[in-house]
């Protein structure tokens, strides 16, 4: 976030055994500049790997990719709310690519609602699902019945059930106590 670029680092070709950074290739490192200021913060890839998705932070954007052979080029940047630029926190796409999702905070906290162009990979806002306190991470079932938020400031995990036909959210009433929750995934 604090550099507002976005690093690619190839796989390297021969990994060494007990040497965690021959991994990657540092010396074909891609750096992607994003505008100064807007605290890249999380990408996400559509299920077809030709888009990704990546929510900034302060700038209160989403930047949509075309995504191929290891290169990214920027198809969309829409402000996730007009109103309250920063406080932009996690992002995910739907199992069948049909929704994204991404969560706000700071002002107005909830879920946005995009549907995504199946062919062109870009998003229009369908809906908004108000939160808990600060929805700092959220996850989607693996059955995508459901969506899960950490909501940091309520001391909870809101679980909502997820229309698979709209992509809309519906509150359950069912949450999890915790105290200051920072994440959640299904496993």
């Amino acid at each position: 976030m604090g550099t507002d670029c976005i690093y690619l680092f190839p796989i390297g070709k021969r990994p060494e055994a007990g040497k965690a950074h021959s991994l990657l290739d540092e010396s074909r490192v891609v750096r992607i500049q994003m505008d100064s200021g807007s605290g890249p913060r999380h990408i996400c890839f559509h299920p077809n790997g030709r888009f990704a998705y990546l929510i900034s932070e302060l700038s209160g954007k989403i930047t949509v990719f075309s995504y191929n052979e290891g290169k990214l080029e920027r198809l969309q940047t829409i402000v996730c709310d007009p109103f309250v630029a920063e406080g932009n926190a996690d992002i995910h796409v739907s199992s069948d690519g049909k929704f994204l999702y991404a969560s706000k905070h700071l002002k107005e906290d909830g879920i946005i609602v995009y549907s995504i162009n199946s062919q062109k990979g870009t998003l229009v806002q369908i809906g908004f699902q108000p939160t808990g306190l600060y929805p700092r991470s959220f996850a989607i079932s693996p059955d995508g019945c459901y969506l899960a938020v950490v909501c940091r400031d309520a001391n909870c995990i809101q679980i909502f059930e997820r229309n698979r036909n709209t992509g809309l959210l519906k509150n359950t009433g069912k949450n999890i106590r915790l105290e200051r929750p920072a994440f959640v995934k299904f496993l």
